[in-house]
């Protein structure tokens, strides 16, 4: 397995691509700096800024995401390596199960590079040390909770459509209609039924109860069950529908 990911990350040295993926994620954070350069007034707060960035972050990070995990798979059943691993003794199990790992480590990875950028600009060169009613504690708290909250949600997502469309134009597609979809229902007062638009109010709720839902209990119940229920479904599709049944030799 240690060999398998090595060699996952040595194959990401020579692609451009999770390069491009992460200038996507530092987009909004670009952006906002971006604005208040060019902004007249120039006078937004720290927490304004980091809940720019925040909603900016809901519609790029969860692409990112799944960006990332096809990128793993779709380039092994482009260029037939697979086959090449499976011919050394290894099991479909450990080709997947490494290739999810590497994809869970590289957008922690990339999540920090951008988070690490953020901080510095807000604490050290834009607004020093006050952060109004927020501390840097809950920042951080609302940022890692609402990162680690999606990509064990788009991760497991994105690996099981590229390898049951084996297509990654259409997987891509999915992604991005998904975000859009998860961005519009992020605000409304039922969408802790959606497991994909409850991340972005769990995150929230480190800043502050009153961002969360109205009825706290009921949303906290019903959201963290919806949410881990899906994780649950998804592994559980990868055990039955692609480790076991279908052939990772069959295209």
């Amino acid at each position: 397995m240690k060999k398998l990911v090595l060699n996952e990350i040595h194959k990401m040295k020579s692609s451009l691509s999770f390069l491009f993926i992460l200038f996507l994620m530092l987009i909004p954070l670009l952006l906002n700096i971006m604005s208040l350069f060019l902004s007249s007034s120039g006078n937004k707060s720290a927490v304004i800024f980091y809940f720019m960035n925040y909603n900016q972050n809901h519609l790029l990070f969860p692409l990112s995401y799944i960006l990332i995990v096809t990128n793993f798979f779709y380039n092994e059943y482009k260029n037939g390596m697979y086959l090449t691993w499976l011919s050394y003794g290894y099991s479909k199990k450990s080709l997947f199960l490494s290739k999810l790992i590497i994809s869970f480590i590289v957008a922690l990875v990339f999540s920090a590079i951008c988070y690490l950028l953020l901080i510095f600009y807000i604490h050290m060169i834009r607004y020093g040390l006050t952060y109004e009613e927020y501390s840097f504690i809950d920042l951080t708290l609302s940022y890692w909770s609402y990162c680690i909250s999606m990509l064990l949600l788009y991760i497991p997502l994105g690996s099981l459509m590229i390898n049951i469309l084996r297509n990654s134009i259409i997987s891509i597609s999915i992604g991005i209609g998904m975000m859009i979809g998860s961005a519009i229902m992020m605000a409304a007062p039922f969408s802790y039924w959606i497991p994909f638009s409850f991340p972005y109010r769990w995150g929230l709720y480190f800043l502050s109860s009153e961002l969360f839902y109205e009825n706290m209990e009921k949303a906290m119940t019903v959201g963290a069950t919806v949410y881990f229920f899906s994780i649950l479904i998804f592994f559980i599709l990868h055990k039955f529908y692609i480790m076991k049944n279908k052939k990772i030799e069959t295209n």
